[in-house]
């Protein structure tokens, strides 16, 4: 039995060993956080500004899927209102399981500080594996003889799960892809079209038997003329089919500028986002037209 000042001593060494341990994993932590920064040339400090997550759903006839992914919610998301959720989508570079990289792009953009005072949102920027695509991932737990449901969709499976949130407008979630991402897009929009109140495809094409599947979903897509990577006229075809179905798209084609064409879609002007933040579900295309010079 222990007497009494031993106890207290023995009380006294546990506190101080948590608390030890608490420092040092926060040291740690950030440490990583520093390096992970480095090594993908992030703004310092942005994983921290990114709650890190995943979300494991138990297939019953396959494997257990995983997706990793980060989160920014709105520094005044203690309100009473809900704010939009923006998706971003990344690239081929972006893949991997760090559950960093693919900050660098549009949610890095998103996520400053003069950015959210005009465009307060949350942002969810879910990771691809290495050796996928969207597509692929989205549907790689599907046995071979199933075809892509709405229980077996990952991606639509993490949106459910964060609009749980009741701060997450829910009337005004838009999608974003850019490269990879865009294809990505382009094919989860066809595939729940009543999700979205926006889609923002870039630098990527999509299936032309995708438009009739896309009539009513308000889309803005962006490409370069001069990408040498995902050649444009993949987007001049997925728009022309659009056009051909009945709907409106706009569609940037911007002159000289190659596979970045996000970098001036979103850092040069703030018209795109204007236009994505008006959208709602309940709502019309409110900027018909099928062209913008941006």
């Amino acid at each position: 039995m222990f007497k009494l000042p031993q106890l207290r001593y023995a009380v006294l060494f546990l506190c101080i060993w948590l608390v030890a341990n608490l420092v040092a994993n926060q040291l740690l932590n950030r440490q990583e956080r520093s390096r992970l920064e480095a090594k993908y040339a992030l703004r310092p400090g942005i994983l921290s500004e990114f709650s890190e997550h995943e979300l494991r759903i138990d297939r019953p006839k396959c494997h257990e899927a995983l997706i990793r992914y980060r989160l920014f919610t709105p520094h005044d998301s203690t309100a009473q209102t809900a704010f939009p959720l923006v998706i971003c989508l990344h690239g081929v570079g972006e893949r991997g399981s760090d559950n960093a990289q693919q900050l660098n792009w549009l949610p890095s953009v998103l996520a400053e500080t003069g950015r959210q005072r005009d465009f307060p949102c949350f942002i969810l920027a879910p990771q691809c594996p290495s050796n996928f695509d969207w597509t692929r991932y989205r549907k790689s737990c599907l046995d071979d003889d199933e075809q892509s449901s709405e229980a077996n969709d990952l991606l639509l499976c993490l949106l459910r799960d964060v609009l749980k949130d009741a701060r997450v407008d829910a009337s005004r979630v838009y999608l974003v892809g850019f490269s990879m991402g865009s294809f990505g897009a382009w094919e989860l929009a066809a595939d729940f079209p009543d999700m979205f109140a926006a889609v923002v495809p870039i630098a990527g094409g999509g299936r032309t038997n995708l438009a009739a599947s896309l009539v009513n979903v308000p889309i803005w897509t962006v490409h370069g003329d001069n990408d040498e990577t995902c050649p444009v006229q993949q987007t001049r075809d997925i728009v022309d089919a659009l056009k051909a179905a009945g709907a409106v798209p706009r569609y940037s084609e911007l002159c000289g500028i190659g596979h970045d064409a996000w970098k001036p879609a979103f850092r040069n002007s703030d018209e795109l986002l204007q236009w994505m933040f008006q959208q709602r579900k309940s709502g019309r295309f409110l900027a018909a037209g099928s062209q913008s010079g941006m």
